[in-house]
């Protein structure tokens, strides 16, 4: 990759990395405190037991006596790596390791955009939209959910953030304007669907909201994956005929997402998988079909890596069914049009103008 290395857009993408890093480490600057709320004391108790570098399984610091195999620890474990392999304090090591995982998914974003938006400006907006953007309800929450006027206003912030966030089945439960009160009337007994239904909460924690929690938590591996198959994807659909070496390397590195994901951020296998199928699937059809001998050995080598682990997490699942659920476990249809209209704008400008 030599002549890659020498090239303006790569070095364009380092820029890209370094503002991205600089971004999240003004973050932890401000906030380097690793506080007990969300799950960031959590995180680092899993980066904990990795720190001694005892032989894996390593003893699990908070169930004295047992090994700690957690099913999403493998993005703790490599920062509990990167912690030793530089002499850093775990703290520190848990608060670089949140900025870097976190510019990384920026910069792989800004490369993938780089394939397909020739305007640097374009390309810019895109990126601070992924990094401090919101969800559809951001701009609406004072709308639906009055503060109080004694609020101070480090506690208006932090509330509307969550807000952003958490607004299924939280706040719109706390809707106290008369429009909040109309689109969201509050339960009753008479509206519940049994006496002791509770609303589902159904949080959305998209890349922006990943710096404001601060938790060292699996979605940052999970944007991370995701926004590498992307770019492999970007790649391998404009590769050059000069390029099959590395277009190889692009198949077996994508189908090695997948078993990492599996012990990342373990919920979103399902969806990379059928991401990676449905790209296969439309290079078929394409009469373009994909690298399978390299996909085929890149999958092998990622379950090959991972088999340890699998052996050992299988003495500790249970049984989980995939199904439907219930008409009263689904999301109510006003705010999933409130929480997700930029997504489904997004997808009806992708049908009617495929250019731009």
């Amino acid at each position: 990759f030599r002549r890659e290395a020498r090239s303006s857009c790569f070095k364009a993408s380092e820029i890209a990395f370094l503002l991205a890093l600089a971004y999240g480490l003004s973050w932890i600057f401000i906030f380097p405190s690793i506080y007990t709320t969300s799950e960031r004391v959590t995180d680092l108790y899993f980066m904990a037991n990795y720190y001694s570098g005892v032989t894996l399984p390593p003893p699990d610091h908070w169930f004295a006596g047992h090994s700690f195999d957690f099913y999403y620890a493998f993005q703790h474990y490599a920062a509990a790596l990167m912690g030793r392999l530089f002499g850093w304090q775990i703290g520190f090591a848990y608060n670089i390791a949140f900025a870097l995982l976190m510019a990384l998914g920026l910069t792989l974003a800004w490369e993938f955009t780089t394939r397909f938006v020739a305007s640097r400006l374009h390309r810019g907006m895109l990126i601070l939209a992924l990094a401090l953007g919101g969800t559809g309800v951001s701009p609406f929450i004072q709308l639906f959910v009055s503060p109080g006027s004694d609020t101070p206003m480090s506690t208006l912030a932090n509330d509307q953030m969550w807000a952003s966030a958490r607004f299924i089945g939280t706040y719109d439960l706390r809707a106290n304007t008369e429009l909040g009160r109309k689109l969201f009337p509050p339960l009753t007994a008479a509206t519940k669907p049994s006496p002791d239904f509770e609303a589902r909460d159904l949080p959305l924690e998209n890349f922006g909201y990943q710096y404001f929690v601060g938790d060292y938590h699996p979605p940052l591996g999970g944007f991370l994956l995701l926004f590498l198959a992307l770019a492999l994807i970007a790649h391998l659909e404009q590769k050059r005929p000069d390029e099959a070496l590395h277009a190889r390397f692009a198949h077996g590195l994508l189908a090695l997402t997948l078993p990492v994901t599996l012990i990342t951020n373990a919920w979103i296998a399902p969806l990379m998988a059928v991401l990676l199928c449905t790209w296969a699937g439309w290079r078929h059809y394409r009469k373009a079909p994909p690298d399978w001998g390299a996909i085929i050995a890149g999958g092998a080598l990622g379950l090959l890596l991972i088999y340890p682990f699998l052996t050992s997490f299988a003495y500790h699942v249970i049984s989980t069914p995939i199904r439907l659920v219930r008409a009263m476990d689904r999301t109510p249809i006003a705010q999933f049009l409130l929480l997700l209209w930029p997504l489904l704008t997004l997808f009806g400008l992708a049908l009617s103008a495929k250019r731009q």
